[in-house]
């Protein structure tokens, strides 16, 4: 898996006496001060303020109004947003210590959300800057990112059930704001070629003016921060506080964004493909590898053996 191309956010509870501060110091303990965000007064930062974004290549310690049920004890952890598998290792048994594990299990709030970067897609690389705001405008409406977004949302919605039959009961589709599906015109217009959907899907790719996505945002997949950070977002996952899952998860949808861009892979239809833990992961080209064996682990824990 490729270095510096993803971000992760976890909405947590501390434990009771734990401050903001004394999380700040283990995260500086396992990564160096020089990667943490260390704000006056040992607060924390309000969620996408100002000093939020002027920080994004630091891990911070944020708020977050949706962390209701953490008894007033809920935060975001953000990662810089070019992190490494290794690096969120390092901060999270650091400070797994400090996290209420026990209150994750009793409530559903909170969340696991990964951003997947295609900045460092070599086609993209050469020609937009990411730190440039007219390069990300143009970016969002290129027909290559479009292209892009379509086949994600393809993906992402023809394995839906395997998806949902791999995370908690709270964060399957339909059962909760966060967890809204893919817009079932994806497939439609994959699907039929006689349908409005394809004649819509066939204006926004010729068009110059609209920018991705075609049709909709902030459900399991999220390209609303496409245009600010260059990232595609997975919303699905529950909260969780266990490194595996975590880099898991990760790698799992690092795996769907790249089988949709590499010119090898992006026309390969998943319709080909059961919809199964084995179809899933032989879409992705994944050996018997132990992300499979994850994704098998999971169904089954979930009660879904008939996909496993």
């Amino acid at each position: 898996m490729a270095k510096e191309i993803f971000g992760i956010e976890l909405e947590i509870p501390l434990k009771v006496g734990v401050s903001v501060n004394q999380f700040r110091e283990c995260m500086v303990s396992a990564i160096g001060s020089d990667l943490v965000h260390l704000p006056n007064h040992g607060r924390v930062v309000a969620y996408h303020s100002t000093e939020y974004e002027n920080n994004i290549d630091l891990w911070r310690v944020s708020s977050d109004s949706s962390l209701y049920q953490f008894e007033g004890r809920g935060v975001e952890i953000v990662s810089r947003r070019r992190t490494t598998l290794k690096e969120t290792k390092k901060v999270m048994e650091a400070t797994r210590h400090l996290v209420d594990l026990e209150l994750m299990t009793r409530t559903t709030c909170g969340g696991h959300h990964v951003h997947i970067g295609i900045l460092h897609f070599s086609a993209i690389k050469r020609s937009y800057d990411p730190e440039n705001s007219d390069d990300m405008y143009k970016l969002v409406r290129t027909k290559r990112v479009k292209l892009l977004e379509i086949k994600i949302h393809e993906i992402y919605a023809y394995f839906q059930p395997v998806l949902n039959a791999i995370v908690s009961r709270s964060r399957r589709t339909g059962n909760g704001p966060y967890n809204s599906p893919v817009a079932r015109q994806y497939l439609e217009a994959k699907d039929d070629e006689e349908s409005r959907s394809y004649n819509r899907k066939q204006d926004y790719l010729n068009s110059r003016r609209e920018s991705a996505p075609l049709w909709g945002n902030r459900g399991v997949v999220n390209f609303g921060k496409m245009s600010s950070y260059g990232t595609v977002e997975y919303r699905q996952h529950q909260q969780t506080y266990n490194v595996a899952t975590v880099q898991n998860w990760v790698k799992l949808m690092h795996r769907i964004t790249s089988r949709a861009w590499v010119q090898e892979t992006k026309n390969i239809d998943p319709a080909n493909y059961p919809v199964s833990v084995d179809g899933m992961c032989d879409f992705l080209g994944l050996g018997a590898n132990r992300l499979r064996a994850w994704m098998r682990r999971r169904a089954n824990h979930f009660d879904y053996p008939q996909l496993a």
